[in-house]
């Protein structure tokens, strides 16, 4: 199940999850194993991947570092959307799609910056915006606000 919100970088979609299941040839290992998976934008399969959503992510895994809330991260080549976030969460993850889509009609930068700076959701954020805002030492201000679950 995702426990995070999906945050986009370059043309791969990172988010947290816990892993009820992960398989290697004829080997698994069952229950709630923390990962962090990276996945292409374009391999996502399905709708609905966000917060509360669950899916079946295939790739390779490396181990996480340590001290680090994921036991691995998966760099999935693929990930199939099962179920959309249960009631509650796929309200508000509606509000929040209807909030960028709304805000894209303003002008840029704000039209990048009002989702994140509201409710953390950052992937209208350009790659040039979201530099500038590092080196201008601000990327704290869309990085937490609002996007604590």
């Amino acid at each position: 199940m995702v426990a995070s919100k999906v945050e986009r970088h370059g043309d791969a979609l990172w988010l947290d999850a816990e892993a009820a299941a992960v398989r290697r040839g004829a080997d698994s290992l069952l229950g709630a194993v923390p990962v962090t998976v990276s996945v292409p934008q374009d391999a996502v399969s399905g709708a609905g991947l966000d917060l509360g959503s669950t899916a079946v992510a295939r790739g390779s895994a490396q181990p996480g570092d340590a001290g680090e809330r994921a036991a691995l991260v998966v760099f999935a080549r693929e990930v199939q959307v099962t179920s959309t976030p249960p009631a509650g969460l796929d309200l508000a993850a509606e509000l929040r799609d209807g909030l960028v889509e709304r805000a894209s009609a303003l002008p840029a930068p704000g039209a990048m910056l009002l989702p994140g700076l509201a409710v953390g959701d950052t992937r209208a954020v350009s790659e040039d915006l979201d530099a500038a805002m590092k080196a201008a030492s601000l990327s704290h201000l869309t990085s937490r606000v609002g996007g604590h679950g």
